[in-house]
Formats: C-alpha cells, structure tokens, sequence
C-alpha cells in the first residue's frame, strides 16, 4: 500500500489509477448496514497493556525512555492522530513513571480533545527550543546519561537538537521495543483487519463486474474508488492494464485501454479503525490466453504453498522461500529474475510495517503475526500476474482473511 501512496503526484496517469494520498485519513462516512455494528474500536484498556507490555521490553533492552513522533505508532500506544510538520511533537515514554507529551504551546488544546487518559502536556512557545524540554524531563526522571530509545521516524533534526542538550545521552534504537509490540496483533486487531479485508474484497468484487472495452485504469480506478465510498469507507487501487501489468508497482510507460485479452492487475485496500487491507487479483477482460491461465495457476500454486508452511516456529525467509521454489522449479527463475520482490510484508496501522516474509529472514513466526502473502510473475513485455491475500498467524498454522482465488476466470469465488 504504501508504493500506491510514494506514486501520488505525478504518475496518476491513463494507465493507472492512484488513490489519493489521504484516502486512509479521511473521516469514515455512514457505515454500510452489512458492518453496522460490527466494527468495535480499540479499548482504552487495551492501550494501557500495550504501554505495559512496550515498558516489560524496554526493560529487557535497557532502555530508560523512548521517544515516540507522530504517526502510527503514537496512534498505537495513544490514540492520538497527529501529523509530521517542522514543528517537534513527541511522546516520551519512560520506564519508570507517567509519560509526557511535549507540544507546541498552541496545539495544547488540539491534543486535549483527542486525549481520552490524562497525560501530562508540557508546551513550548514559537521562539523556544523544545529539545531542552526533552531534557529537562529526562533530568527530571535521572536518566539524562542512560540509553534513550527513538522510533525508526524520528527525523534527523530531532535527534540533533536533543543530543545537543543531552550530550551524554545513549541515543539507541527503539525497534526492540515498537516492533515487538505492534507485531503481535490481538483479537480484537485481527477482527478490524478481517473486516478491512473482507470489505475491500467485496469491493473490488463488486467495481469489477462490469468493465467494458475502451476503459482506461483510470476508469476502473476511479470506480474502485466510488464502491468503497458506497460502502461507507475511503479506499483506492492501483490499476495497471496489459503489460504494465508486468511492472509490479506501475511505472509503465504505454497508455493502454481495455480490450479483449487484456489482463488487469488491481491491487487495492482500506483502512478499518486505522487498520489496513491489502488485497490484489488478476484478472483478464474476456478470453485469457493458455499462456496466461498458466502462468495464473502457477502463481495460486505459490500463494497455496506459503499459506501451508507459515506457522508458529517457522523462519520467514523458508515462507518466502516456499512460494519461490513453486515458481523457479517451472523454469520462471533464478530467484528474482520474474518474481522480483519479497513474498509480503507486515501489515496493521501500516500497510507495509516489520516484520517481512522475504529470503533469509531468519525471525521465526509468532501467533499473531499477519502478513500479505502475495507472489506474482512478471514478463517484461507482455503480462504481470500476481495474487495478494493477507493471513494471520495462528497456533496451529495460517489463515486468510479472505477466500483465495478460485481461478483467472473466477477470481472471486
């Protein structure tokens, strides 16, 4: 999801559609009936054991504080939505006592209304450095030489103007801590992703049925676009038409309109309470040719593959690599040469979020983990085939959230 969004700007062209950039931000519109009801947001109490279980880990990883920026996780341990700017906006979060928010002085009433839990917020004027309030609480706390950790977003300059008034602090990475947390999804996650999943699966369904020739991926995109409105919810897709289907995240150069034959690759999501889908069929608008229907069968062979060796206890990169090994061994390799990228990505608040189903990735697999599982085949100059589902890692092996494919002519069961 997140190569559809890096596209924004400048390829929104006839052989593609790109969902706008905010389509996972925008305020949800009136929920369609078949999900009234069904959506239960994150509980307050829920945020409070992932605060808990963030602090078990910093203190396992010997770290005194962290240091988390807006973005998805400060919406993770907080619930607080909030927006990068040139102005520093952070949450510290220390091992022992309360955390604090440090703020621009008139955003102070801004954050309050989105705190449901009474934080401490201290503020800084326009022409005052914020980086000494950083450091004034980490004297405050007596951890002002120990090992401070930052999220992976926190940008540059942050990290130079709080070493310029902490010079003895241990500047260390976070990841232990962050990643570990949001990698292991709870119950009530997994119900907002299934339901994601499940939407953008009948959306895309549903936007698909009707295509006609002469259409561009703009049309079809656009469409994707109004049936997730229909639904209630924000929501977008890549779209790449004949061979620009070959080229795995656009970028093609040829501007194609539909028309017999013409395989479609759409590769589409939303976003439930925050909570991302991603989902990806091919399809062919009328009679797919037996080259194609082959090559489909055998990127299904590799989907079916993955799903049956993800399980507790298994390395990611032998997940990986067993959807690979289907493809090579009928003769579509070495390695990358037609399937060029991993085999998935972490998925949750982000669409593309640690850990990765790729090659070598010797992390082992834990309940709770979801992944896109999404192989593909591409042939320059001709046709790209790949399918996307995504799967949740459960005790006893793995499961989809949505059905997979049936076949190139019934991709939707």
């Amino acid at each position: 999801m997140r190569r559809r969004e890096f596209l924004i700007g400048g390829l929104t062209v006839s052989f593609s559609f790109l969902a706008p950039k905010d389509i996972f931000s925008r305020k949800q519109e009136e929920t369609h009936e078949l999900y009234s009801g069904k959506i239960v947001p994150i509980s307050d109490e829920e945020r409070e054991e992932r605060i808990q279980r963030a602090k078990e880990l910093m203190g396992k990883n010997k770290i005194s504080c962290i240091l988390i920026p807006p973005g998805t996780s400060l919406r993770y341990f907080t619930n607080v939505s909030w927006g990068l700017s040139e102005r520093f906006f952070g949450f510290l979060l220390p091992l022992e006592g309360e955390p604090v928010f440090i703020c621009p002085s008139f955003e102070r009433g801004r954050l309050e209304n989105q705190l449901k839990k009474n934080y401490e917020i201290r503020t800084w004027e326009e022409d005052e450095n914020p980086f000494r309030l950083v450091y004034q609480f980490l004297k405050e706390k007596g951890i002002a030489t120990s090992n401070f950790g930052i999220e992976a977003t926190v940008r540059f300059f942050e990290v130079n103007g709080i070493s310029k008034e902490a010079p003895a602090l241990k500047i260390v990475s976070a990841d232990h801590v962050i990643n570990w947390c949001r990698a292991i999804k709870s119950r009530a996650e997994i119900e907002l992703m299934r339901i994601s999943n499940e939407i953008t699966l009948n959306v895309l369904k549903e936007a698909l049925k009707d295509l006609h020739p002469g259409m561009r991926g703009m049309d079809i995109g656009r469409r994707i676009s109004q049936t997730f409105n229909k639904y209630g919810f924000s929501g977008g897709a890549l779209v790449l038409l004949g061979e620009n289907s070959a080229y795995p995240h656009g970028g093609a150069v040829k501007d194609i309109v539909l028309e017999e034959g013409v395989p479609v690759l759409v590769d589409g999501g939303t976003s439930v309470e925050g909570y991302r889908s991603d989902i990806t069929r091919t399809i062919v608008f009328g009679k797919p040719t037996e080259k194609m229907k082959k090559v489909w069968e055998i990127v299904k062979r590799a989907q079916t593959e993955a799903l049956k060796r993800a399980k507790p206890g298994v390395k990611a990169g032998d997940v990986d690599k067993s959807a690979r090994m289907v493809i090579e061994n009928v003769g579509f390799g070495p390695i990358y040469k037609y399937f060029p990228h991993r085999l998935g990505h972490g998925i949750g608040l982000d669409g593309h979020e640690w850990p990765y189903l790729v090659k070598d990735n010797p992390l082992k697999l834990e309940p709770g983990m979801v992944f896109s599982n999404e192989p593909g085949i591409y042939i320059n100059g001709e046709f790209g085939i790949r399918l996307e589902d995504c799967m949740v890692i459960r005790e006893n092996g793995a499961e989809l959230f949505t059905p997979q494919a049936e076949s190139i002519e019934y991709p939707f069961n």
